[in-house]
């Protein structure tokens, strides 16, 4: 193979390594534009919710009291979780650079035909760099991004319906627990409802997890 053979093949290797990094950007975008999406949904919806129940607390029943808790315990955690994606991330573009960014450290690789195809390949080379990096990025924003899903879609009706038995539960086992039902306890129903919430959406994405890290295994 001559070296201007060699230099083609190359080029045209580094041709779609791009398209791979052009994909991790839109991945990028996509995930970044989901979680904007959600957590214009969960953030309004928990400081409302959660200044209805600051402000009327004491007058609610205890069922809808612990449930309110537990949902506005579920929409804090999404909104941190989608927050969270919305962090600053490294993305790698794959372009090689000069380290002093001057002309003269590139000039080398382009005296002669040798040069330019070891240039060639230090440019491969840095694509799959990015490519590595963008990847492993990508995958992390990718799992924040279900996490909160989770929290949002799964545990918002799973913690309601946990909190509400619970308070329905307490009555019935108990008949002071029924006038207490009625006229509401804030400060039993708020540790209530945020312990049922937050245990209901850390049990949901630990089972996630443990479930999809099992298929993973399974499929490898």
């Amino acid at each position: 193979m001559t070296i201007e053979e060699r230099t083609q093949r190359i080029g045209e290797l580094r041709t779609e390594f791009k398209r791979l990094v052009e994909y991790h950007e839109g991945s990028f975008r996509e995930i970044d534009a989901k979680a904007k999406y959600w957590l214009t949904v969960a953030l309004p919806s928990f400081v409302a919710l959660a200044g209805y129940l600051v402000k009327h607390g004491d007058v609610i029943s205890l069922p809808l009291l612990v449930s309110g808790c537990a949902l506005a315990t579920c929409l804090l955690v999404s909104v941190y979780l989608f927050s969270s994606v919305l962090l600053s991330l490294r993305v790698e573009s794959g372009i090689l650079t000069p380290a002093s960014r001057k002309f003269s450290d590139a000039e080398c690789y382009i005296g002669t035909a040798e040069d330019w195809a070891e240039l060639c390949e230090l440019q491969a080379q840095e694509l799959l760099n990015a490519i590595t990096n963008n990847e492993t990025q990508n995958a992390q924003k990718g799992r924040r991004l279900r996490r909160g899903e989770i929290s949002l879609f799964r545990a918002v009706p799973a913690a309601i319906c946990l909190a509400g038995g619970s308070a329905f539960a307490y009555a019935a086992a108990s008949p002071r627990g029924f006038s207490a039902a009625l006229t509401g306890t804030t400060t039993a129903g708020t540790v209530a409802g945020i312990a049922i919430g937050a245990g209901t959406a850390a049990v949901l994405i630990a089972f996630d997890h443990l479930s999809t890290c099992g298929r993973n295994s399974g499929s490898s």
